[in-house]
């Protein structure tokens, strides 16, 4: 037999989670006749069947499942040897892909970064994504950590690594003159207008719960983005927003509305890949050493 193709391999395991030729061929941008014979190369070389036509779909035979679940770690393993080449360009430099969920504060991702940069990167690259894609390139490893509000340690892969890095106190803050006229909490907020964070999502369930369990008639007056859309609306004194710490402390001209409830808190949780042959160095040092603010 001749020796495995890593190209055979890769096709095949396109084809497989395309469940078709032509689908995978577009996927690849490759011709799809080309794909065929690529397809019925590596079925002689295996001597083995690897298809099973059902309708217009390709099933994997019993064989061909066997192949799957080796292709699955060797694809896997291409693109985790692509990504720490990556991580490592000629030099001695150190780059690091970093992920972030919707709703994280503007201050804890510049800390992210910074301490990505004081972990031996010597370039970050930082995007924004919902969590369940993150996962995805996390696990494709196109990127190399991620911080997010939500942690799936407790029903998620072992193929990733969690490590709670926040607990962020979460407060309603105004500017002094609005809130001198307000009372305590939660009586306080009633009739005054609410600017409420859409993201992250866990925080404005959490807010619109306390309001809903104390009986708060509140106005909410906008549903804005994130937290710093709302620190910036309630800057100019136009109402009330539910702030996490470290966005209420550089809000300059805001405090909190007194008596309000400790139960209300903003988790982040940073996760990096596990089982690595060879993992990112300055990842590994962010993930030992991140924290912000309260833990």
């Amino acid at each position: 037999m001749i020796p495995l193709n890593y190209h055979h391999l890769y096709y095949f395991h396109a084809i497989a989670a395309e469940g078709g030729v032509a689908k995978a061929a577009r996927s690849l941008f490759l011709a799809q006749p080309t794909l065929s014979a690529q397809l019925k190369e590596f079925e002689a070389a295996l001597g083995r069947r690897l298809f099973d036509r059902v309708g217009r779909r390709l099933v994997l035979t019993e064989d061909g499942k066997a192949v799957m679940r080796y292709a699955e770690q060797i694809v896997r393993l291409g693109r985790e040897l692509s990504d720490d080449l990556r991580d490592r360009p000629p030099g001695g430099a150190l780059s690091v892909q970093l992920g972030v969920t919707p709703g994280t504060p503007r201050a804890v991702v510049e800390a992210l970064v910074a301490g990505a940069l004081a972990a031996g990167a010597s370039h970050a690259d930082c995007r924004e994504a919902p969590l369940a894609e993150l996962l995805e390139d996390l696990a494709e490893h196109r990127i190399d950590a991620l911080l997010s509000d939500a942690c799936d340690a407790t029903h998620g892969s072992a193929a990733r690594r969690w490590r709670r890095v926040a607990s962020l106190k979460v407060s309603f803050a105004g500017t002094p003159p609005l809130l001198r006229r307000l009372g305590r909490l939660p009586g306080g907020l009633s009739g005054v207008p609410l600017f409420l964070p859409k993201a992250p999502a866990s925080l404005q369930a959490q807010v619109q719960t306390y309001l809903a369990e104390n009986a708060v008639a509140v106005r909410v007056a906008a549903e804005v983005p994130d937290a710093e859309t709302a620190r910036r609306l309630a800057a100019a004194g136009r109402g009330i927003a539910p702030l996490d710490s470290v966005t209420l402390a550089r809000g300059r001209g805001l405090a909190a509305l007194r008596g309000g409830p400790a139960t209300l808190r903003h988790e982040l949780w940073l996760a990096v890949s596990a089982g690595r042959i060879r993992p990112n160095p300055a990842a590994e040092r962010l993930f030992k050493t991140f924290a912000v603010g309260e833990r």
